[in-house]
C-alpha cells in the first residue's frame, strides 16, 4: 500500500481544512499526519492511520516519515522546504496565499505547486518571482450533496484564532482576547433573533469561550469539516472572521457577515472581499481606527497592530454599538438573503472550477506512476 504523509501550515484552520479535503478524497492509501498547533488539533479529530506531534526543530523525525512514504502533501507550511528537499519522496505543495506573500516561497523543491487563484490574482506573483513548478487552480471546495431543513440557528464561527507561523503567534487568552470580546457585545443581541447558537473554532477556543459565556441554547464545539458544512447547510446567517475557506465554505450556503478581522491576513482578506463587492455585510476595524503597516514591519508586528486595535475596541463602547447596530440591520434586513446568497456565489464561481479535483487527479495520477518504475518529474506549468 502506498504511504501519503500530510502537514498543514500551523495557523488558523484554512490550510489544514485544505489538508483535509485533500485526504478524505484519496482511498486505498496509507495516511499519515504530522505536525502541530491547530494543524494537529484538527487534524486529530479526522481519520488518519497515524498522527505524530512534530514541531519544525524535530527534523530528524519529520524526514523518517519523509523517507517512508510516496508522497508528501503540504499545505503552505513552507518552513519544511529544506527537510522536505533531504527526503525521497515526491512533494506536492498546495497554496492559497501567494497573493497575499510580500516574500518569495521556498517551493521549487516541490514536483507539484498547486496555487489556489484568489480575487486578487496569484498569477503575477508567479511573474514576480519567477516561480516555474506552479500551477493555478480554482477555489479548493469541499462537496455537501446533502440537503438539510433549515433550523433557526446562526454559527458564530473563529475559525482557528490562534496559531504560530515562524516567529509570529496569536494565542487567545495570552496575546489576544478577540473571540471573548465579540461574543460579550454579541450574543445578547443574537440570543433575540435566533433560537440555537452555535459557537465554532478550535477546541481551546471554544472550550474557553464555554467557561465563560455558558448559557442556555448556546453551543460551543470544534466541528469536523463534514459537519461543519452541515450546520452552514442546515442554519440561517454566518457571522464569521474573514478567512478565505470560510468564505468557500458558506458562500453558497447562507448569507455571510464578516467579523472585524481577528489578525493581520483576515484584514487583508476582509479588504479584498469589499474592494471586490464580495460582501456589503461587515464590520472593518478601518471604519473607526487608523491602522498603519510599513513596509519593514514583521508579521508580527503586523499581528500586534490588529491585537491593539482589538484592545482598544474592548474598551470603546461607542464602537461596540456600532457592531450591534449593523450587525441588527443585517439580520432585519432577511429579505435580501437569498439575494446575498445568489451574489456571494456568483463571486465564488468567478473563482473557477474546484481546484480539488485537479489536486486529485493528479496524486492518483502520480500513485498509478509509482507503480511503474519511480520517475522523478518536474511540472511547469503556469
Amino acid at each position: 500500500m502506498k504511504i501519503v504523509a500530510f502537514t498543514a501550515q500551523s495557523f488558523g484552520f484554512g490550510p489544514v481544512r485544505k489538508m483535509i479535503a485533500i485526504a478524505e478524497k484519496l482511498n486505498g492509501v496509507y495516511k499519515i499526519f504530522f505536525g502541530s498547533g491547530v494543524a494537529y488539533d484538527f487534524a486529530k479529530a479526522h481519520f488518519f492511520d497515524e498522527y505524530h506531534y512534530l514541531k519544525h526543530n524535530e527534523d530528524t523525525e519529520i524526514l523518517s516519515i519523509l523517507n517512508r512514504s510516496n508522497i508528501f502533501i503540504n499545505v503552505m507550511d513552507f518552513e519544511l522546504g529544506g527537510t522536505a528537499k533531504k527526503s525521497s519522496c515526491q512533494c506536492i505543495v498546495v497554496d492559497s496565499l501567494l497573493w497575499f506573500y510580500p516574500f518569495r516561497p521556498d517551493v521549487d523543491y516541490a514536483d507539484y505547486y498547486f496555487v489556489q487563484d484568489f480575487f486578487r490574482s496569484s498569477r503575477e506573483r508567479l511573474k514576480q518571482y519567477s516561480i516555474k513548478n506552479a500551477r493555478i487552480i480554482g477555489p479548493i471546495v469541499e462537496y455537501n450533496e446533502k440537503k438539510y431543513k433549515i433550523i433557526k440557528q446562526c454559527i458564530i464561527n473563529f475559525g482557528g484564532s490562534d496559531g504560530k507561523v515562524c516567529n509570529s503567534h496569536i494565542a487567545v487568552g495570552k496575546n489576544t482576547n478577540y473571540p471573548f470580546i465579540i461574543l460579550r457585545v454579541l450574543l445578547p443581541l443574537l440570543r433575540i433573533y435566533f433560537k440555537n447558537i452555535l459557537v465554532v473554532g478550535r477546541q481551546s477556543v471554544v472550550d474557553a469561550c464555554s467557561e465563560r459565556f455558558a448559557m442556555k441554547n448556546v453551543s460551543f464545539v470544534m466541528l469536523k469539516s463534514k459537519d461543519m458544512l452541515k450546520e452552514l447547510s442546515r442554519s440561517q446567517a454566518l457571522f464569521s472572521v474573514p478567512g478565505i475557506h470560510s468564505f468557500l465554505d458558506a458562500a453558497d450556503k447562507l448569507p455571510i457577515f464578516f467579523l472585524p478581522p481577528s489578525n493581520h491576513s483576515h484584514l487583508e482578506n476582509l479588504d479584498v472581499f469589499i474592494e471586490h463587492a464580495v460582501t456589503t455585510s461587515y464590520f472593518s476595524w478601518s471604519q473607526y481606527y487608523k491602522l498603519q503597516f510599513g513596509n519593514t514591519m514583521s508579521r508580527q508586528q503586523k499581528i500586534d497592530t490588529v491585537l491593539q486595535t482589538i484592545n482598544h475596541f474592548d474598551r470603546d463602547y461607542h464602537a461596540q454599538q456600532e457592531l450591534q447596530k449593523i450587525v441588527r440591520s443585517f439580520i432585519e434586513n432577511e429579505g435580501v438573503w437569498s439575494q446575498t446568497v445568489l451574489q456571494q456565489k456568483k463571486k465564488l464561481q468567478s473563482l473557477g472550477e474546484n481546484g480539488l479535483e485537479a489536486i486529485i487527479i493528479t496524486v492518483k495520477e502520480l500513485l498509478q506512476s509509482l507503480n511503474n518504475e519511480y520517475a522523478h518529474n518536474k511540472h511547469a506549468a503556469v
